[in-house]
């Protein structure tokens, strides 16, 4: 059994970095702190597109392999385990909005205990992925806004000459 302060650790950087509208950042410092929780090589989180998955965060080369199983993590809104790799959903009362994954390049690492980790954060990081992508909407609208006001004043302009 693990030593179970580093994950109290990691539960109180989830609440810090709750409010932040990085995603990658904020991942990035979940991945660092996790570290000390796990034995992992790679951690990667995908999210659902119109034409599959996308990894939108990825730690570490070689990338992620094992896609079967995050595929049935997305099919089945169950975690995945294997001895080499853990799979969750980031889901919360809002719903369903990626997957958390951790690989291992030594065969036989996890246990049992190490995915009840990733069970226990799973609904914070939905909330934080979420509001990283609401924030990336929210910024892309307004690039869009100001591009048509740009344009439209561009027109007029135009127009009184």
């Amino acid at each position: 059994m693990r030593d179970p302060r580093p994950s109290i650790a990691l539960y109180e950087l989830l609440e810090e970095i709750g409010a932040s509208s990085d995603l990658r950042g904020s991942v990035s410092a979940l991945d660092l702190r996790l570290r000390r929780v796990l034995p992992y090589n790679v951690m990667a989180v995908f999210l659902p597109a119109a034409n599959g998955l996308i990894p939108a965060y990825v730690s570490a080369e070689p990338g992620p392999t094992g896609l079967e199983m995050v595929k049935q993590v997305v099919e089945t809104r169950r975690p995945a385990f294997s001895r080499s790799m853990l799979a969750v959903p980031l889901d919360d009362d809002a719903g369903f909005v990626g997957v958390l994954t951790l690989y291992s390049s030594q065969p036989e690492v996890f246990e049992a205990g190490d995915l009840g980790v990733l069970l226990w954060i799973r609904a914070e990081m939905a909330q934080i992925v979420r509001r990283a992508l609401a924030a990336r909407d929210f910024a892309e609208e307004l690039a869009r806004m100001a591009e048509a006001i740009q344009e439209a004043s561009e027109a007029a302009v135009k127009q009184t000459a």
